[in-house]
């Protein structure tokens, strides 16, 4: 899925789901992001939080960002989120693999559609 069609989807869907819940003004029903580079999991999960305005300093540990991320896509009724540049994660490398694990855990535990 090219990028333009990826982030067409996300605002389809939001729009959908904004009229459909039109009183629930504390939904997030995307979360996009986009894999950089070489990143690792805690970047990733970094992402995540900041898309969804979480702290995600230093002083905090990877497994308290990985909490507190399902915790709010799950109390906000995410539906999709969306995972850009994919293929920047090399599955040979022992990051890659560990954020593909990250990936994994989030699509796992948060009631949502992974793209």
């Amino acid at each position: 899925m090219q990028a333009g069609h990826i982030t067409q989807l996300g605002f389809t869907h939001k729009l959908l789901d904004r009229a459909r819940y039109p009183d629930s003004p504390d939904r997030i029903p995307v979360v996009y992001v986009t894999i950089p580079p070489a990143a690792t999991s805690r970047m990733i999960a970094a992402e995540i939080a900041r898309f969804l305005g979480l702290p995600a300093t230093r002083q905090f540990n990877i497994t308290d960002i990985i909490e507190a991320v399902v915790g709010v896509c799950t109390k906000a009724r995410t539906g999709l989120v969306l995972i850009d540049e994919l293929h920047n994660i090399s599955l040979t490398t022992r990051h890659g693999a560990k954020v593909a694990d990250t990936l994994k855990y989030f699509s796992e535990h948060i009631p949502a559609t992974f793209i």
